[in-house]
């Protein structure tokens, strides 16, 4: 490098650090130094202004140390966001809680309101078709009642008959359905099934259509399948199981009632309920005797007596506003 090029570098040096050249400051001195359209001049400015990148590249943080300064921005911009949306939040809060209070409030009302029964009562002569809440169908005969809670619904699922009802449960394992007979219970588990409990008469009977039951009494536990009948005495407790023939014994959903070698008792307390009269036997005798056959509603009483008659060899005669069974 000869002298006249190490001299411009020099003028260079000490004008790009601000350095004074005769009392006047590098600004001033640009012009006056002929450097200012000079290409080395060019090229040693850019390196001198990449300088202050440099400096700023220097002064960033290490990871870690950025991540601690930006968590820390966060957190106090939660906490102003925080102190921002209390009002809002305390409102949700409070809106809870007096939700909290009114369901509490809902269900206090609701135990502690006297509990209060309904009662489908049938009468003499008809037979009535009606679905429960739950979904549940249930045919009742002449003269039945059913009885159930007002709280009954899908999850609280109890009746209670005095009569004659054909049930078609809808099925829920969590919540099984009970029909309360006498002093016994049903506990159903979606099923098809007849019950046959009137509080006049000595026995209660399930025949079950399908599906499974579970008949309890103060002695036993008892499950009975499809096809099977059981028959409590009222008087003792004890339990029978047979088979029989299902279909027979809802005949009368259709009005119709099937009787096989059964006595003139069973008989007539059928009659009693689809023709409201009353009977009465002139002697035991006439109790004993069996019936078989079908006997139709929809025929007038009459009718039905004379075919009795012609079977049984006994009379049935009009006294004092009853009907007197004779031999």
């Amino acid at each position: 490098m000869n002298k006249i090029e190490q001299n411009k570098f020099e003028r260079l040096a000490t004008l790009f650090h601000h350095e004074k050249m005769d009392g006047k400051d590098m600004h001033n001195t640009l012009d006056e130094s002929g450097l200012s359209e000079d290409a080395d001049f060019s090229a040693v400015k850019k390196i001198f202004d990449a300088k202050d990148l440099v400096a700023q590249a220097g002064k960033v943080s290490p990871p870690a140390e950025a991540w601690v300064r930006l968590h820390n921005r966060i957190s106090r911009k939660r906490l102003l966001n925080k102190i921002f949306y209390w009002p809002y939040a305390a409102a949700v809060i409070a809106a809870i809680l007096m939700g909290g209070v009114l369901f509490r409030t809902d269900i206090r009302a609701y135990f502690s309101e006297p509990e209060q029964f309904i009662s489908e009562l049938v009468p003499i002569g008809e037979i009535r078709n009606l679905t429960l809440i739950d979904g549940t169908e249930v045919w009742l005969n002449s003269g039945s009642r059913l009885t159930y809670s007002t709280r009954f619904d899908k999850s609280h699922r109890q009746v209670e008959v005095d009569g004659e009802a054909y049930f078609k449960v809808v099925k829920d394992d969590q919540n099984l359905f009970t029909v309360l007979v006498g002093n016994s219970k049903v506990i159903v588990h979606g099923t098809a099934f007849n019950v046959k409990s009137y509080k006049s008469e000595k026995k209660c009977e399930v025949v079950l259509i399908e599906g499974s039951v579970e008949y309890v009494n103060s002695r036993k536990i008892i499950f009975i399948e499809p096809g099977e009948r059981i028959t409590e005495t009222i008087a003792s407790g004890d339990l029978v199981i047979d088979h029989v023939d299902t279909e027979k014994f809802i005949f009368w959903i259709s009005g119709k009632a099937y009787f096989e070698k059964q006595t003139l008792v069973d008989l007539v307390s059928v009659l009693e309920k689809w023709y409201e009269v009353e009977f009465e036997f002139a002697n035991d005798t006439a109790k004993s005797y069996k019936f078989t056959g079908m006997i139709n509603r929809e025929q007038t009483l009459d009718y039905t007596l004379k075919i009795i008659e012609m079977t049984n060899k006994v009379k049935f005669v009009k006294k004092g506003g009853k009907m007197l069974i004779t031999n």
